[in-house]
């Protein structure tokens, strides 16, 4: 899903779904070689594949040059037991820690950035300005990104919730 793009080369689209950060690389050694990798099978990879999809659906233009400033908002869906379940000695469970788990925010910008290597700008290096926002909605996750080249007025961002009336 996406809005339409203005000419001063502002670049706004949504990415449908949950928002996935980027887990920690695992690694193997063959003989003297260790090599990085996350596992196939990792969600991460859907969420980056659905950036990039949405990203393409935005913009079909090349990369942007020079530094860029990037805005995002990574809405998850609501907890859904608003208050924790109590063990014998009063602590909270930990499925309602789990339910409530929060991916951190440089994790959730990560793997965004790496999504957009090569299609929104050459390198996620050229990103000067970034504006990160880890919020609860009140329906399904999703995500929405502004990325604006530096030389043109920042865009402004829509409103954290819907408003009413």
């Amino acid at each position: 899903m996406s809005s339409p793009n203005n000419s001063a080369g502002i670049i706004f689209f949504s990415v449908p779904g949950v928002p996935v950060a980027q887990p920690r690389c695992r690694f193997t050694a063959i003989g003297p070689i260790v090599r990085a990798y996350v596992p196939a099978k990792h969600p991460v990879h859907a969420f980056k594949d659905a950036v990039s999809l949405c990203f393409r659906q935005a913009h079909r233009g090349p990369p942007l040059d020079g530094p860029v400033g990037l805005w995002a908002r990574f809405i998850f869906p609501p907890i859904k037991t608003r208050k924790p379940k109590r063990d014998a000695t009063n602590n909270a469970s930990a499925e309602w820690y789990a339910a409530a788990r929060r991916y951190d925010w440089d994790n959730l910008a990560k793997a965004l950035c790496d999504a957009l290597n090569g299609l929104a700008w050459h390198d996620d290096g050229q990103i000067a300005v970034a504006h990160i926002e880890r919020i609860r909605g009140s329906s399904s996750g999703h995500t929405l990104v502004i990325i604006w080249p530096l030389g043109s007025q920042p865009p402004s961002p829509p409103p954290a919730r819907p408003t009413t009336g």
